[in-house]
């Protein structure tokens, strides 16, 4: 598995985790460098918010391979190469992660001991300070919030 970014950090924690980390300069200078270098993927995952890294994602699928991206365009021009992604049959997925349908798997690989999720979590929040905590640039914020118990909170009808 590659793992392409600008965040030594980053980079490190994929290293750590089996991936062939591979630095990238930022901007567009950096996508051109990586051009052509990455191919024949049957997935290729896009978190980066440029849109020069979602094309590299696209461009680097095999036949029939699918792009997730977990990235929010806000612009109103991302461009999609449309025709690459009709004539190859490939697949662009994108949208919110539904985390709570993956929290068992996940568990299930804590409780073995299979996966330590400290390797990625960068930051440890309470509830009060999640506004803040959100916008660290980490991989991963926790944000974690008291139990509720029938005592500690209500309902206003």
């Amino acid at each position: 598995m590659d793992y392409v970014d600008t965040s030594e950090q980053r980079l490190d924690t994929a290293s750590t985790l089996g991936a062939n980390a591979i630095l990238r300069t930022a901007g567009r200078r950096g996508w051109r460098q990586l051009a052509g270098k990455f191919s024949n993927y049957p997935i290729a995952f896009d978190g980066c918010d440029e849109g020069d890294g979602l094309e590299f994602a696209i461009r680097a699928l095999s036949n029939a391979g699918v792009c997730t991206s977990a990235t929010p365009y806000f612009r109103n021009k991302t461009a999609l190469p449309l025709w690459r992604i009709y004539s190859r049959s490939l697949r662009f997925e994108t949208g919110l992660v539904d985390a709570r349908t993956h929290i068992p798997d996940i568990m299930n690989l804590v409780t073995k001991c299979a996966f330590d999720p400290s390797i990625v979590t960068t930051r440890l929040a309470g509830w009060q300070d999640a506004p803040q905590a959100l916008l660290d640039e980490g991989p991963t914020v926790v944000v974690t919030r008291p139990r509720l118990t029938r005592t500690n909170y209500s309902v206003s009808l």
